[in-house]
C-alpha cells in the first residue's frame, strides 16, 4: 500500500510538470511499472528528446564513442531480457550470479527475465548459456536519487565456464578509488543519445574521475553519493547510454586480468559535455556481494583463490593419489586420496557446495576421457570448524570428503603419505599438480598438470604484498614464472623422500593472480592440522606411513 500511495504521489507530480519533463521521467520509470507487467523497457522507439534547463537526468543510463569488441573478448557479460526484448547488461561474477544495477530489476516480474551468456551480435546469436532468474537482491534502492544501484541474479542453474564464458573478477582492495585509472564500459546499449540499440557489443574507455571533481560538473554535488563512481571526459563524446544500463565498468590489472569497480547506472544524456557517466561503487559493496553470493554458488570467486600456469603435462598416472572434483562434469578443484576412504581438499572447495553436487574422480589423467579412472560419490563432507573467508583470503582453508564406498587400490589409484608433525620444509622443492587453468581467466586443463616450487620461509613470505594477509598455520611456495591458478584448489604439494615415497605438505588454498612476479602461492600447513585430519578419519584405514 505504501509503494502504491507513493506511485499515486509520483503520478500526480508528473501531471504538473512541464509535457517535456513528463515524457522524459515517464520513460525513466518503466523499469518500475514493469511491476504490473504492462511493458517491458522499449528499446525501439527511444524516449522524446528533452532539452529544457529542467536538470532532470536521463536514468536510463546508458556506449557512445566506443568501438565494437571482438567476438567473445569480453566473457563475462550478460544479456538481460524481459518479455524477450533485451533490456538492460549485467556482469558473471560466479558460476551461480550475475551482477547489474537495481534499476533494471526493481519492480520487475523477475521470473520473466533471462539471462543470456557467450553473445556478440544480440540481433543474430542465441546465445550459448541462456539461463532464469530465481531470486533478485537489492539493498537501499530508491528512483529518487539512485544510490544504491546494485543487485544480484541468482540464476536457475550453473552456468559452465569455458574459453567464450568467463566470470570478471572483483576488486581486492577497498580502499581503491581508481582516480585516473583508464576503466572500460561495455554493453549493446544506443550508440547516440535517443538512438537504437546496437547489435554489437560495443565498448568505451573512459577515465575515472575523484568524487570532488565529479561534484564539480554540472551535476548538483547532493546528485553524487559516496556510493557512486564518475567516470568520462570533460567535452564528452565518450559514455555509456541507453541499454547499457547494469553492464561493467571494468579495468586492467597488473596481471592482465580485468576486475569490474562500477555498474552503469544513471547520467544526463549520453556523451554531453560537463556530464560524466555515473556508476555505481563496487569497492562499497564487496562485502554485500561476497555474502550474497556465495550460497550455494559452487565455485569461489574467481581470483580470490589461489589456483597451475607455467608448468608441463604430466606423465598418465603418474601421482596416483591425485584426485578430481567435478560439478557438473566440470573441473571444481583437486583433492589427495589420504586413505581407503577420504580425500583431503581445501575448504572454499565444499564451503558453498551441496554433497550431491560433486564426485570424485580416482585415477583419472584426461578428464574428457569417460573411460579413464572411475567416479565416486560422496557420502559427506567435512568443513573445518574454524574455516573463515573474505575476499582476498581464507584461514583454516582445510575439509575432507568421505566416499561413498571404499576405495580400491591399483597402479593408479595410491594414497599419499603424511609428514612428520615437526617437519620443516623452508627451502626444499616441491611438487604441485591440478587441472586448473593454464592462463589466468583460461579454460581448465584437459589434461592433468604439475609444476615445480620452492618452499619460502614464512618471515619471507610476511615481507612480500600478502604478508599481512598470513597466519602461522600457511605455507608459501614460489618460483619465477609458474604457479597454481584457478581450478587447482583443493589439491596437494607434495615432496619425494629419499624412500621414493611421497608425503603431503600442504594444500593449493589462495594468491592474488597467478605466476605474478614476487607473489608467492599459499598453502595449507598439512602439519598444523595432522590431529584434527586423524580425528575426523578414525574409521578409515591408513596405509603403512
Amino acid at each position: 500500500m505504501q509503494k502504491f500511495l507513493w506511485c499515486l504521489g509520483f503520478i500526480v507530480i508528473l501531471l504538473i510538470q512541464k509535457e517535456c519533463q513528463a515524457r522524459q521521467i515517464g520513460e525513466n520509470m518503466k523499469n518500475f511499472f514493469g511491476l504490473f507487467g504492462n511493458k517491458p523497457p522499449d528499446t525501439k522507439e527511444p524516449p522524446v528528446p528533452c532539452y529544457c534547463s529542467c536538470g532532470l537526468r536521463n536514468e536510463e543510463s546508458r556506449i557512445v564513442g566506443g568501438q565494437t569488441t571482438r567476438m567473445n573478448e569480453l566473457p563475462w557479460m550478460a544479456k538481460l531480457s524481459y518479455l524477450n526484448k533485451f533490456y538492460c547488461g549485467g556482469s558473471l561474477i560466479n558460476d551461480r550470479y550475475v551482477l547489474t544495477a537495481a534499476h533494471c530489476v526493481k519492480g520487475f516480474m523477475w521470473f520473466m527475465i533471462k539471462v543470456t551468456f557467450g553473445e556478440h551480435d544480440r540481433c543474430i546469436d542465441k546465445g550459448l548459456e541462456t539461463r532464469y532468474v530465481v531470486r533478485v537482491l537489492t539493498g537501499d534502492f530508491s528512483f529518487l536519487n539512485f544510490d544504491n544501484d546494485i543487485a544480484l541474479l541468482r540464476l536457475n542453474d550453473r552456468v559452465p565456464f569455458s574459453d567464450t564464458i568467463r566470470p570478471i573478477c572483483l576488486p581486492t582492495i577497498k580502499e581503491n578509488e581508481y582516480i585516473g585509472s583508464k576503466a572500460i564500459a561495455a554493453g549493446w546499449g544506443t550508440l547516440k543519445e535517443e538512438g537504437k540499440p546496437s547489435c554489437l557489443l560495443q565498448e568505451v574507455e573512459v577515465p575515472v574521475m575523484s568524487l570532488q571533481d565529479c561534484r564539480n560538473t554540472s551535476y548538483s554535488p547532493r546528485m553524487i553519493s559516496d556510493n557512486m563512481l564518475c567516470a568520462g571526459y570533460p567535452d564528452g563524446m565518450k559514455d555509456s547510454c541507453q541499454g547499457d544500463s547494469g553492464g561493467p565498468l571494468i579495468t586492467e590489472r597488473e596481471d592482465k586480468r580485468y576486475e569490474i569497480i562500477g555498474i552503469v547506472s544513471w547520467g544526463n544524456g549520453c556523451a554531453r559535455p560537463g556530464y560524466p557517466g555515473v556508476y555505481t561503487r563496487i569497492t562499497n559493496y564487496l562485502d554485500w556481494i561476497l555474502s550474497n553470493s556465495k550460497d550455494d554458488c559452487g565455485i569461489s570467486i574467481v581470483g580470490s583463490s589461489k589456483r597451475i600456469t607455467g608448468e608441463k603435462i604430466s606423465k598418465p598416472h603418474d601421482f596416483p593419489w591425485i584426485v578430481v572434483l567435478l560439478n557438473a562434469g566440470s573441473v571444481h578443484c583437486g583433492g589427495a586420496l589420504i586413505n581407503d576412504r577420504y580425500v583431503l581438499t581445501a575448504g572454499h572447495c565444499v564451503r558453498w557446495t551441496k554433497v550431491n553436487d560433486i564426485t570424485v574422480g580416482l585415477g583419472v589423467y584426461d578428464v574428457d576421457d569417460p573411460n579413464d579412472g572411475y567416479i565416486v560419490p560422496i557420502d559427506k563432507m567435512i568443513l573445518h570448524e574454524n574455516f573463515t573467508s573474505n575476499v582476498i583470503h581464507d584461514n583454516n582453508d582445510i575439509a575432507l570428503i568421505k566416499l561413498k564406498n571404499v576405495v580400491e587400490y591399483n597402479a593408479y589409484v595410491q594414497p599419499i603419505c603424511f609428514p612428520n608433525k615437526d617437519a620443516n620444509y623452508t627451502g626444499q622443492k616441491v611438487k604441485v599438480t591440478g587441472w586448473g587453468t593454464v592462463a589466468v581467466n583460461g579454460a581448465t586443463s584437459q589434461f592433468l598438470r604439475e609444476t615445480n616450487l620452492n618452499v619460502l620461509s614464512l618471515n619471507t613470505c610476511k615481507n612480500t604484498s600478502i604478508g599481512k594477509y598470513l597466519t602461522n598455520s600457511v605455507i608459501c611456495a614460489y618460483s619465477d614464472n609458474t604457479d597454481a591458478c584457478q581450478g587447482d584448489s583443493g589439491g596437494p604439494i607434495f615432496i619425494e623422500r629419499p624412500n621414493r615415497k611421497n608425503e603431503i605438505i600442504g594444500i593449493i588454498s589462495w594468491g592474488l593472480g597467478c605466476a605474478n612476479k614476487d607473489v608467492p602461492g599459499v598453502y595449507v600447513k598439512i602439519t598444523d592440522y595432522l590431529n584434527w585430519i586423524k580425528e575426523h578419519t578414525a574409521d578409515a584405514v591408513y596405509c603403512k606411513n
